[in-house]
């Protein structure tokens, strides 16, 4: 999985540069190979009372050739972050879920998977 981050208007240190790609390593441990890469931007647009809200965009590229993205605007720049890397990991799930309705395949059971039992005695 290969991990960049941007950012548009945002200084990026490498100590937040570490954080973004531990949340998203985090965040997207779980499916494996499905992932083929993530991008991650971050953008400070205009708030409220002069100050400025971040919004976080994460752009998750699928093993099936399908992208998908979420954005969240926030006003703590760490908040947006968590936010985005779950709801995209929210998203991934959801749609690696429906591909495997679609292809009639089922999640792999427990001792399936690792070969203890046969098919006939699930």
């Amino acid at each position: 999985m290969v991990i960049s981050t941007s950012s548009h208007n945002v200084h990026l240190t490498d100590k937040l540069c570490e954080y973004i790609q531990g949340a998203l390593r985090e965040r997207f441990r779980r499916f494996g190979d499905h992932v083929v890469s993530v991008d991650a931007r971050l953008e400070a647009i205009d708030g409220r009372r002069d100050r400025h809200d971040i919004k976080a965009i994460i752009r998750v590229d699928l093993r099936n050739h399908r992208a998908l993205a979420t954005e969240i605007v926030d006003d703590s720049l760490y908040a947006a972050i968590r936010r985005s890397a779950t709801d995209s990991a929210r998203a991934v799930a959801r749609q690696l879920s429906h591909s495997r309705q679609v292809n009639g395949q089922r999640p792999l059971e427990k001792f399936h998977a690792l070969g203890r039992y046969t098919a006939a005695n699930i």
